[in-house]
């Protein structure tokens, strides 16, 4: 089946970038391997600048442009989160809910879950999407009680973990309690009233003309991502379509509260409660950070085919969604083009430009617990959080004596301190990394 598209005002479209951030984003994207992407900014809601590259689909050939539609994951989150806001606000639930005084038919460990540590990522279910191998394969309850079934990897508050499983059941909740499809809810309440012209659910059944093909990049080889089931496609863990032109009127309506009350959408930005009295800094589907003294909110997604990221800097202004339609080998480096767009466009607004600190104690004994990448922290270096999690805190990449690994920003925290690191490893390979400290110096938080 097909569907019309919408038409769009000319006046919507971002304005051109700078030349020297184009070439900057140009040369970020060049030999990546990615078949089409684009990267959008907004400034506190108003097009800012908006570069596209390559192709939306190949056969036949499309190339990307600021209307086409990508799949953005787990950044849909977001969208969940508000959409659960939106549902607290009318009065039909509250945070401290369990999940099944509103969703029937639950497993005791899903039904004892409240609203809260769903959205914080602070319930422990562990991850449906971990026993998911084949991505085609339908969405259903059985799916996630099986994931469930051996119960939680640790008690609610007692730690924080990433698990999809968390905002796919609030999609069950959103359902319940509206008497609405998801996917209907946020046509409805969430996309129509915040003015988006392009944005939807996703539904891979349905002939949608703007939407971007999937690719999978292996070594040398090309070929098509594995198609979502359609249900798979639209779930809440992340199953929305956004393009370059729907990003702006999409900040400008979160900034401006139009969705809820300026108090219910400030709830979206709280921290999760943790029981050591610490918080873990995610939101309403969105890590929360600062940067130079400000917010910084960011979050990624992936799904087969495509990879996203947002970045929202509250110091300058400047939101950024990054989106490529091509996974694994072809995966451009997202997140350094959205700091390229914001750098680019407010000069020393973004942790790149942050020159080092001195090394102290604490970043001495991380560069000696890094030096093996598949070597996790000692226990003796972490806090409760991370115990109860798992331990697993091990980054990707081994930290050897040449190389620069130091702090360049830290904020207080309830109960601790973060510290925002740089590495730079071989062939100038470099990255950041957040660790929270407490106040006996131990490790609660790293990601």
């Amino acid at each position: 089946m097909s569907e019309p598209q919408p038409d769009v005002a000319g006046d919507g479209s971002p304005p051109p970038l700078p030349e020297t951030v184009a070439e900057t984003l140009g040369a970020l994207v060049s030999g990546s391997g990615s078949v089409g992407g684009v990267v959008v900014a907004a400034r506190h809601g108003e097009p800012a600048g908006v570069f596209a590259w390559g192709d939306a689909r190949r056969s036949p050939r499309r190339p990307v442009t600021p209307e086409t539609l990508f799949h953005i994951g787990s950044n849909g989150k977001f969208v969940t989160g508000l959409a659960v806001l939106q549902l607290l606000q009318a009065g039909r639930i509250a945070l401290n809910d369990r999940l099944g005084a509103h969703v029937t038919g639950l497993p005791p460990v899903l039904a004892r879950t409240s609203i809260a540590n769903l959205l914080h990522q602070t319930s422990g279910l562990p991850d449906y999407l971990d026993q998911v191998e084949d991505w085609s394969e339908p969405v259903s309850r059985r799916m996630v009680f099986d994931a469930v079934s051996e119960g939680r990897d640790f008690e609610p508050g007692e730690s924080w973990a990433y698990s999809n499983t968390n905002y796919l059941v609030l999609g069950w909740l959103i359902e319940a309690v509206s008497g609405m499809t998801y996917a209907d809810y946020l046509r409805e309440r969430v996309f129509a009233p915040a003015g988006l012209p392009f944005a939807r659910p996703d539904a891979t059944a349905t002939d949608i003309a703007a939407r971007a093909q999937g690719f999978t990049l292996s070594g040398d080889k090309l070929s098509k991502a594995d198609q979502m089931e359609d249900e798979m496609s639209r779930a809440a863990d992340g199953g929305v379509l956004f393009s370059a032109l729907d990003w702006a009127p999409w900040c400008k309506a979160v900034a401006a509260s139009t969705l809820m009350s300026p108090e219910t959408a400030a709830l979206a930005w709280q921290p999760g409660s943790l029981r050591t009295g610490r918080a873990a800094p995610y939101g309403a589907g969105v890590f929360l950070e600062r940067c130079r003294g400000q917010s910084l909110y960011h979050h990624t997604g992936a799904v087969p085919g495509f990879v996203s990221q947002t970045m929202a800097f509250g110091g300058s202004g400047i939101q950024v969604l990054a989106v490529c339609n091509t996974d694994e080998d072809g995966e451009p480096p997202l997140e350094d083009l959205a700091l390229a767009i914001a750098e680019g466009l407010a000069p020393g607004s973004t942790y790149l430009t942050q020159p080092v600190m001195a090394e102290d104690a604490r970043t001495a004994r991380l560069r000696r617990a890094f030096r093996r990448a598949d070597a996790d922290l000692p226990d003796s270096l972490l806090a409760s959080e991370i115990i109860a999690a798992g331990g697993e805190t091990a980054p990707s990449w081994g930290v050897r004596p040449e190389h620069v690994f130091a702090p360049v920003e830290q904020w207080s925290v309830t109960g601790g301190e973060m510290v925002r690191y740089r590495w730079i490893g071989d062939d100038e390979e470099q990255g950041h990394i957040v660790v929270g400290w407490t106040e006996n110096d131990e490790v609660f938080w790293i990601y």
